[in-house]
């Protein structure tokens, strides 16, 4: 719980698990045990600056992301040796969670003035988060701002945001291990061969060759990421651009020791798409000038991602004060150049054949038409100094936005819009629909046979489960609360059982999508 950490803060070590580390190092001083090992029994990142008064102590730490049934069967195997974890991350875990970007409007806030509104709710409809963070969310803030502190650019070493530095920003007192990392004691794997070329289709074709410089087999995961160039054009604009962004990615097989694999990763043709709400109001893909381009890069992880590109530009740590803090490999990069504006080829949806634009402008508070005189700022990389959320805006409601908001109003129905059928004559059963596509037409068919009343009672009353339809033979199913499994509920004796599978973060942190999608399957079979 918080009440049980120093700061109150559930990402921090609690008392418990302070004491237990220092029990179990002094007795591994005395002679006890070899080895501290610790594991990471969470679904998400913690703070470890905590860890660092016991760092010297600790030969290694495992993040095990709760396993599920197995899990912890194979942290076993991992801890004796017979079998080499090759997960990546999928955060960036930090030295304390009050460095990111978005903490200062992690909680909803209550407008001022709320009470005098004559809302029906002011719990619900009174209160607000606003995301002053913007895009810089997670691998995608720590890594822009890297990049800029490297570069020189945006101020941003500057002071604001710098919650474990001891001056001001340093990304690596900061961050204690980047989006995407990995490391095996059992060594680690080079890439080579590196190349990305445009195909006929427009899609980006990369190619990297892994090779196991480890004692033992294993495997890796391969993360392309690409870089959009920070234009004028974004700055006029209000546009912004991470300094990475994943765009693909692919796990290897079983790799001996001093064997390679060739991978091969399709990066989209839209993986250089910005989204311009300003001026085209649509997706875009600008030109680039002068020095300006494109990048595409194979890395282990993101921070990698980011010095490879760093490389590329000709930095190194000794040319920039060692604020890079490692050497990039340049020829795990390749750059592309636009020389013309595209603004039509990403405007329409390949789904619908619809364009894409602004829809709901309204809920960003700088474009509601009703809103009060005040102003939200939103992080940009052109200067972290001044527009990093320290404080959440305060923001007042008025009664033009107490309407707006209302929710005990009726709407007058559209005289274009066409009702369901309820009620039609039988024709299948639910079970006679198995298999089949999601837009055959006999699934209006079968919607079309369930009464209104039904529908409703199906909506009403589906917690922890949905009720039985009988005219269609739909039997009550019975999900409890849990992402990765099922489990008959409120039974203690032998008729109960449960299935669980690992947690969704940990599944993701496989990078293993044959793997995603067999657990998938599996989930699909199950019927209580």
């Amino acid at each position: 719980t918080m009440a049980d950490t120093p700061n109150g803060d559930y990402f921090d070590l609690s008392a418990q698990e302070t004491s237990m580390l220092r029990e179990v190092i002094a007795a591994k001083k005395a002679g006890t045990f070899k080895k501290v090992v610790v594991l990471l029994n969470t679904p998400t990142g913690m703070w470890f600056a905590p860890f660092e008064d016991f760092r010297a102590d600790i030969d290694a730490c495992l993040w095990v992301g709760q396993g599920g049934f197995e899990g912890l069967n194979e942290v076993g195997r991992i801890l004796v040796g017979d079998s080499i974890p090759s997960g990546h991350l999928v955060d960036t875990f930090v030295y304390n969670t009050r460095s990111e970007s978005s903490f200062a409007n992690s909680r909803s806030t209550a407008f001022e003035d709320i009470g005098s509104m004559g809302l029906a709710n002011t719990a619900q409809q009174g209160t607000y988060i606003v995301y002053a963070e913007n895009i810089y969310v997670g691998y995608k803030y720590y890594e822009t701002r890297y990049e800029d502190a490297v570069l020189g650019q945006g101020k941003a070493t500057s002071r604001p945001g710098a919650v474990n530095s001891s001056g001001d920003w340093v990304y690596g007192e900061e961050v204690a291990f980047p989006f995407g990392y990995s490391a095996s004691y059992y060594g680690d794997f080079e890439y080579s061969n590196f190349s990305a070329e445009r195909n006929s289709d427009g899609d980006y074709e990369v190619s990297v060759t892994v090779t196991n410089n480890g004692s033992r087999a294993g495997q890796d995961a391969v993360q392309v990421y690409v870089q959009k160039p920070y234009t004028d054009y974004d700055k006029r604009y209000g546009l912004e651009q991470a300094s990475v962004n994943l765009a693909g990615y692919a796990k290897t097989g079983l790799i001996e020791p001093e064997d390679s694999e060739t991978v091969k990763i399709t990066v989209a043709d839209d993986a250089f798409k910005t989204y311009d709400d300003e001026n085209q109001k649509t997706y875009i893909r600008e030109k680039t000038t002068g020095n300006e381009a494109y990048y595409i890069t194979a890395a282990s992880d993101a921070h990698a991602a980011v010095n490879n590109i760093l490389a590329a530009k000709g930095k190194t740590p000794a040319n920039t004060n060692g604020v890079m803090d490692a050497e990039g490999n340049a020829s795990l990069t390749e750059k592309f150049t636009f020389t013309s504006d595209d603004f039509e080829t990403y405007s329409v949806s390949e789904s619908t054949g619809n364009p894409i634009t602004n829809r709901f402008e309204a809920a960003d508070w700088n474009k509601y038409e009703n809103k009060t005189e005040a102003t939200v700022t939103y992080l940009t990389r052109s200067d972290w100094e001044r527009t990093f959320p320290t404080t959440t805006p305060v923001l007042r409601m008025n009664k033009e936005m107490a309407a707006d908001v209302g929710y005990d109003k009726e709407y007058p129905a559209d005289p274009a819009d066409e009702m369901p059928l309820y009620g039609q004559a039988h024709q299948f059963n639910l079970i006679d629909l198995k298999g089949l596509e999601y837009d055959h037409a006999a699934w209006e068919t079968i919607l079309n046979q369930i009464t209104l009343d039904e529908q409703i009672d199906l909506l009403a009353h589906a917690s922890h489960g949905t009720p039985a339809i009988a005219h269609i033979a739909k039997p009550k199913e019975t999900v409890e609360d849990c992402p990765m499994g099922v489990r008959k509920p409120y039974l203690t004796n032998s008729d109960g059982y449960t299935m669980s599978f690992p947690s969704n973060v940990l599944l993701a942190a496989s990078y293993n999508n044959r793997l995603a999608r067999e657990v998938g399957e599996l989930l699909s079979l199950i019927h209580i």
